[in-house]
């Protein structure tokens, strides 16, 4: 069973990175290079929550990379302070003897995509689908060949930007088709989040591999079961309706939004969801281990464990 925490490395992937959106235009430049060009992590506060993480159940750790780790085939896309190779390496060393899989992340989405800088701007040029593939080739070898790979794709939606790129459907399926291949590649399974079923069941259906690792999300609060006995919000339904499927899915929680959501999530994995088809489960608490924000990290991760007691004793006994 995977049981995986998102721990993140830089702010370079998310909507507020991005120079051009519309928060950013009246604050001081030094706050938004804070999101656009700089490595906000904490040495040791990453190393503090990462340490935890054992004794909480976790058996992988999802390295949410943007441009945060330098790349040397690429190195105009590399921001201030960014890790090297042999310090990023570190660190997943020491993820490894602390008996976590790490697993990258780059997150693809043309709308958590100026960890790119330039390049995403390119969709559809042969220059931006190169950067692509030496970025992943890179980061595979970094991980010496991962089992699985997280290539992001969520969120694809016009937000306000100053400046927006959004794929139409079938240009969505030619590029995520290409990051598929890349990562089969390398015999990497590639893993990605499940909103677009929500906004193109059909052709979601029609066009998404089952090779394809899934990881449907929702952060909010649970607000129980329709008549048919599957969860009223049609985000949670997704669970149900990926494993009908046939899809296998790692369901993602997170006290982001709702300090139960982690609870109630795991009460759908272990006593509702098709277990053949439902992997594990992973957690995100979308804050930086830096500063103010680690506490909420590591307030995360505790709340999973505490979940992981409740419904996997068996699981957390090993870890005594």
């Amino acid at each position: 069973m995977i049981r995986a925490y998102l721990i993140h490395m830089c702010r370079t992937m998310w909507l507020k990175g991005d120079p051009f959106y519309a928060e950013n235009w009246n604050k001081p430049q030094e706050e938004v290079e804070r999101y656009t060009e700089r490595l906000t992590m904490e040495w040791d506060k990453f190393t503090e929550t990462m340490d935890l993480l054992p004794s909480q159940g976790f058996n992988t750790l999802i390295f949410d990379l943007g441009n945060a780790v330098q790349f040397e085939r690429h190195p105009e896309i590399n921001m201030k302070g960014s890790m090297t190779k042999d310090e990023a390496k570190k660190l997943i060393d020491r993820c490894r003897s602390l008996g976590m899989d790490p697993v990258p992340k780059l997150n693809f989405s043309a709308g958590h995509d100026p960890w790119l800088k330039k390049y995403a701007r390119m969709i559809g040029t042969e220059e931006y689908y190169q950067v692509c593939r030496d970025c992943i080739d890179e980061t595979v070898e970094l991980f010496g060949n991962p089992k699985l790979f997280h290539l992001g794709l969520d969120e694809e939606v016009p937000s306000s930007y100053g400046f927006s790129i959004v794929r139409s459907p079938h240009i969505w399926w030619r590029d995520a088709y290409r990051l598929f291949d890349r990562c089969a590649h390398h015999n990497v399974r590639p893993w990605v989040w499940s909103d677009d079923y929500w906004a193109h069941p059909e052709e979601f259906k029609k066009n998404m591999p089952k090779s394809v690792l899934q990881a449907p999300w929702y952060y909010e609060f649970f607000t129980g079961y329709a008549a048919d006995g599957k969860p009223i919000q049609k985000e949670y339904r997704t669970y149900f309706e990926l494993t009908e499927l046939g899809y296998d899915i790692t369901p993602t929680c997170s006290t982001w939004q709702d300090p139960y959501n982690t609870d109630f999530t795991f009460d759908l994995v272990k006593n509702k969801l098709d277990p053949e088809h439902t992997l594990g489960i992973m957690t995100a608490p979308w804050c930086d281990c830096s500063g103010a924000e680690n506490h909420l990290c590591m307030q995360d991760a505790v709340r999973f464990g505490e979940a992981m007691k409740k419904y996997y004793p068996e699981e957390m006994g090993e870890r005594k």
